[in-house]
């Protein structure tokens, strides 16, 4: 176990994660992936790594990193979240043992809360029972076209999900 700074360095450690993580979701699936989220969360882990606002356990292998975990800190509470695993290691379950560094860093860190943020996996419900509900609220302009395109696609794109099984399904 290590983690991002010690020894591998910060932009490494980003780079790893970023890799890791494309091997678990495709493209399309995480926005975590796509430039522009990658350009933020750079410049985020460049400045909050070092300050530990944020921290990055690593897993290594064989000199190799096969998990890694990025969250932040704030307000004694850490919150996970984005994640990487080499799938190809599934027996010995890397992402599970990176979490699990994680927790322990956590605790170390004397962090009074550990929140896995929403998303029902199965990786959640093995680590705790407990859940915090979640709203979400949005607010458009009504006098925007581009909110009315907005709002007609998504409306469109949930009906067809709704009526095409396969789709459901994937």
């Amino acid at each position: 176990m290590t983690r991002a700074g010690d020894r591998v360095p910060h932009v490494r450690a980003f780079d790893e994660l970023c890799r890791l993580h494309a091997l678990n979701f495709p493209p399309g699936v995480s926005t975590f992936d796509t430039p522009a989220a990658s350009r933020l969360h750079r410049r985020i882990a460049s400045a909050w790594l070092p300050q530990e606002r944020a921290i990055m356990p690593m897993l290594e292998s064989r000199g190799r990193i096969i998990g890694a975990v990025y969250g932040f800190i704030e307000r004694g509470e850490f919150f996970q979240y984005q994640m990487g695993w080499d799938d190809t290691l599934a027996r010995i379950s890397p992402g599970r043992l990176v979490v699990g560094s994680c927790v322990m860093q956590a605790l170390r860190l004397k962090l009074r809360v550990f929140d896995m943020l929403p998303g029902e996996y199965e990786y959640k419900q093995q680590w705790t029972d407990s859940t915090r509900w979640l709203l979400d609220l949005e607010a458009q302009n009504p006098a925007s076209l581009r909110a009315t395109v907005f709002n007609t696609l998504r409306s469109a794109r949930r009906k067809f999900s709704q009526s095409n099984p396969e789709e459901r399904a994937a």
